[in-house]
């Protein structure tokens, strides 16, 4: 990955973590603003804006996509979007992690089939 380590190094040490804390004692408002800062800090350093891809080494394999694999993709979506929205939602959470397990062991069932050419 292209970035400038030093330069979000020197960001990120240039934060007055302590005063974060005094300014936000409840952990959920504490953890908004310190994801914040690190999607900043990325934002300016890590992603190469506008660069293209000179390379296809870092696509990964096309897996032809069962109805079942693209129908757990859409649900997750959706639940993904629903908990940016409600961020502090158990059920709504505890739903998303569920559907993200099955999604992985989707996955990992049409990787093990053997293709067919």
């Amino acid at each position: 990955m292209l970035a400038d380590y030093d330069a979000s190094e020197l960001y990120l040490s240039s934060i007055d973590w302590f005063k974060l804390v005094a300014l936000y004692p409840s952990a959920p408002d504490l953890w908004d603003v310190f994801m914040s800062i690190l999607y900043i800090a990325i934002d300016l350093y890590y992603i190469p804006q506008g660069a293209p891809l000179n390379s296809t080494a870092h696509r990964k394999p096309y897996l032809r996509s069962t109805r079942e694999l693209h129908k757990c993709l859409i649900k997750k979506r959706r639940l993904w979007w629903k908990l940016r929205i409600n961020k502090h939602d158990t059920s709504i959470c505890l739903k998303y992690r569920e559907c993200v397990h099955q999604w992985h062991h989707l996955i990992q069932q049409q990787q093990e089939k053997p293709r067919s050419v």
